[in-house]
Formats: C-alpha cells, sequence, structure tokens
C-alpha cells in the first residue's frame, strides 16, 4: 500500500524539501479550486507518471477494502486510466476532480512541490494574476570611465542563486523554492514561498500571497529581473530585495538591484517593451516589423504600410476625399506602432504616466515690463497620465480616427517606443532612470 509520510522540516540553514507534506486546509482547497479542470487533469496526471510517483506519492489503496491486513494498491495505470475517463467526459466538472485527490489519491495533503505546481499553472492560465516590476542588477564599482561592455555582468545558475539566497535569508524564514521554464517565452522562474522558522512539521500551513514571490529570470538578457515583490516597503520584502542582489554577486563584481521605470500587468508586456530583459524597450513601435521578420527581402527594402486591409480594399475606401484620409491615418498609425498596440494582442499596458519638463513659450519682456538683459525660462512640470485596459492601442485607435493625437508628428515615447511605463519628458526627450 502507498501512503504519503509526513516529512521532516529541512536541516537548519536549508531549504524546504519538496516532499514536506501540508494538510488539507481551506487555503490549500482553494489553491486547488481555482484551476479548470484541464490544467488540473493535466497536473494529476503528471503526478501520477511512472517516473515521478514517487516524489508525489499518491495513495493507491482501494476504497472498499475493509481489512487493513489485506489491503491491496490499486495498478497506476488503472488509476491514471480512471483521471483519463474524467478527462474526457463532460459530466465529470473541476470539482469531481478536487474531491478525489483530497479524499482519495491525496487525502494526507499536498506536498511543497504540488504546491508550487499548482500556483504556477494557475499563473500561467491567468497571466495578469500579478504585478510585474522590471529591475537591473547593477554593478555597484562601475568606473565613471568604463564602457558597458566592461562591467561584470551577473552568472545566472538557479540551483547556486538559491543555496545563496537561502543561506541570507535562513536566519529570519525558512522557505521553499521551485523553478521553472515558461513553455513559450524566454524566461527562468524562481517561485519563493516563505515560511517562519520552526523546528515542527506540525505548525508549517501554506503562507498567504504576501509570502510568495517570484523571481522571473530572462534568459537572454543577464543583468534584468522581473519579480512581483513590489516597490512597497517592509522589512521581509526589504530583506528579499537585498539579498537577491548579495546573492548573484561574487567577488570582485557586488550587484544592487534597481527598478527601472517600467511595471506591469503581464510578463508578455514586459518582454514586448523591454525585449528578453533591458536594451532600448525592445524592437517597438516603427521597428518591430523588423522583429516580427515581416521583411522577408532584406532590412533595406522600402517599407510597405499596406494595413490590414487588402490593396483593393484600399482602392475602395478612396473613392470619396473623407476615405482617402482615414485610409492616410491607417497607414500613419501602421508607420508609428507598426504591428503592436492592438487590442486584445496581451502585450496592454494599463497605466503610462509621464513627467513634462519642456520649455514653453513666454510674453514679449516688453509686455511683462522685463528689461532686455533679463532672461526668464519658463518650464513648468506637467504630468500627464494614461490610463485604460490597453493604453497603446487606445491611441493608435485614436490616431487612426483623427482624434486627440497627430500621428505624424507626436513623439516616439507616446508610441511606447521608450520601454517605460513611468518617464521624464525634458526638452522633447525621453530620460530614463535604471534602464
Amino acid at each position: 500500500m502507498t501512503r504519503q509520510k509526513r516529512k521532516s522540516l529541512a536541516a537548519p540553514g536549508a531549504s524546504l524539501p519538496n516532499t514536506l507534506i501540508l494538510p488539507h486546509s481551506p487555503t490549500t482547497r482553494r489553491l486547488i479550486s481555482r484551476l479548470s479542470k484541464d490544467s488540473l487533469l493535466a497536473l494529476v496526471l503528471t503526478w501520477l507518471d511512472a517516473t515521478r510517483v514517487q516524489t508525489y506519492s499518491p495513495n493507491l489503496t482501494r476504497v472498499d477494502d475493509d481489512d487493513e491486513e489485506e489491503e491491496e494498491d490499486l495498478p497506476l495505470d488503472s488509476v491514471r486510466e480512471e483521471y483519463e475517463l474524467y478527462k474526457r467526459s463532460s459530466n465529470v466538472k473541476a470539482k469531481d476532480v478536487v474531491e478525489r485527490i483530497v479524499e482519495r489519491e491525496w487525502k494526507s495533503g499536498l506536498n511543497l512541490l504540488q504546491i508550487a505546481e499548482l500556483d504556477y499553472q494557475y499563473l500561467l492560465d491567468h497571466p495578469s494574476t500579478h504585478k510585474w516590476t522590471a529591475a537591473t542588477l547593477h554593478h555597484l564599482n562601475r568606473s565613471p570611465t568604463s564602457t558597458s561592455d566592461s562591467h561584470p555582468t551577473p552568472r545566472f545558475h538557479a540551483s547556486a542563486f538559491i543555496h545563496a539566497l537561502q543561506s541570507l535569508i535562513h536566519p529570519m524564514v525558512t522557505a521553499h523554492y521551485f523553478i521553472a521554464r515558461h513553455p513559450t517565452l524566454p524566461l527562468t522562474f524562481i517561485r519563493m514561498q516563505l515560511h517562519p522558522p520552526s523546528n515542527t512539521s506540525s505548525a508549517l500551513e501554506l503562507p498567504g500571497p504576501k509570502r510568495i514571490f517570484y523571481l522571473v529570470f530572462p534568459t537572454n538578457a543577464p543583468g534584468h529581473l522581473y519579480h512581483n515583490i513590489g516597490t512597497s516597503s517592509d522589512n521581509l520584502r526589504d530583506i528579499v530585495r537585498s539579498s537577491i542582489a548579495t546573492a548573484i554577486s561574487r567577488p570582485h563584481a557586488r550587484f544592487e538591484l534597481r527598478p527601472s521605470s517600467m511595471n506591469a500587468k503581464t510578463l508578455e508586456t514586459l518582454v514586448y517593451y523591454r525585449g528578453d530583459g533591458g536594451g532600448e524597450g525592445g524592437m517597438i513601435g516603427a521597428w518591430s516589423v523588423y522583429a516580427d521578420g515581416m521583411l522577408e527581402d532584406g532590412l533595406l527594402q522600402p517599407l510597405s504600410l499596406s494595413g490590414s486591409g487588402s490593396g483593393k480594399r484600399d482602392v475602395e475606401m478612396t473613392d470619396t476625399g473623407e476615405d482617402r484620409e482615414e485610409v492616410k491615418r491607417r497607414k500613419v498609425a501602421e508607420g508609428r506602432f507598426g504591428s503592436g498596440a492592438i487590442a486584445g494582442d496581451g502585450k496592454g499596458l494599463e497605466s503610462v504616466e509621464f513627467r513634462l519638463e519642456d520649455v514653453f513659450p513666454v510674453m514679449p519682456r516688453e509686455a511683462r515690463g522685463m528689461d532686455e538683459d533679463e532672461d526668464e525660462e519658463f518650464r513648468p512640470t506637467i504630468t500627464m497620465k494614461l490610463e485604460g485596459t490597453h493604453v497603446f492601442a487606445g491611441i493608435r485607435s485614436m490616431v487612426e480616427s483623427g482624434v486627440g493625437f497627430d500621428g505624424a508628428s507626436m513623439p516616439g515615447w507616446i508610441t511606447g517606443e521608450g520601454g517605460v511605463s513611468v518617464g521624464t519628458v525634458r526638452d522633447g526627450k525621453l530620460l530614463r532612470k535604471g534602464r
């Protein structure tokens, strides 16, 4: 008979093991119940894989056995087949799968690896669950005269990073770590689940969402990091933020974690606007046609701004002067935004804010009673904040409609080319701190 065994806590200074069982509670049941039927069954079938079953320790005992001395385990393939039938049956609902999990195969509870996989799957299914911050690992020993190519870059190895991070935060908390690769984006995830230090497994409970953090490392951009720790200050968050930079540092290459000027609801948005982690905002706006491979004949070919419609549609729409203007605005919008800023593309920024510090024209000195040698610069500070489900898609729509924005003359930062959600514009140029 296969039974789940309560594992002891990790040795002092070590992270919590994957096999440590958390008894079922309202919190763990909610964690299971929030997944869709398809996602939950896909996870369960991986838990019942013959090569991984020892890690997940399902209870395979027959439910109709009354004599414990003669208890026999169900064949693993038989249990898998039952879950496969659930997958194909429209009469079986997600709640039925949840009930079976908590009453049959994992009635003693779920281990920490299963908890992490359930949470991670929910993140994949609902990409806008968290608010993400793009940050950089800034080299502290940077010389003012050195070039960017001469700066040491962080070396990220997940297991070594976790070991170093755990040694730094262990006096305050005990943690479980989960590593995963995003299925479609070039990102490596580290999920941190923080528990109060304890010597008895009975005291271990699933922590609240404020004690579960994701650190996301872009594969092709060392020195950049996405996280959901936020920028608010409390003791634990401050400790985690400072420990990240220390854990990835090495002798003669010390780093500091600095927030950038980009926050977003989805990682897809961050990857789009920041590239694989940084640079000049990725290939955005008019440059997106190069990143999307739309120019098959080479980089020097003339851009064709025919738009989403066919050439026939363009001809039909030019029968009246008004339609010609509409086609012209649409082509201008395509030239400024490229293939991006499309409603429903999953890359929307819900809020952008720019601080404008441009010189404004002033009245003639004579009209204001000033001497000729007196000089005055009128540079007011104006904050422009735009909000919506997809700010830049909304601006593109307004350009196409001829409302509010002149697509031909508007600056690049209003199209998203700057790769920031918060920035300062001075003398027409976007200034960024922290990249």
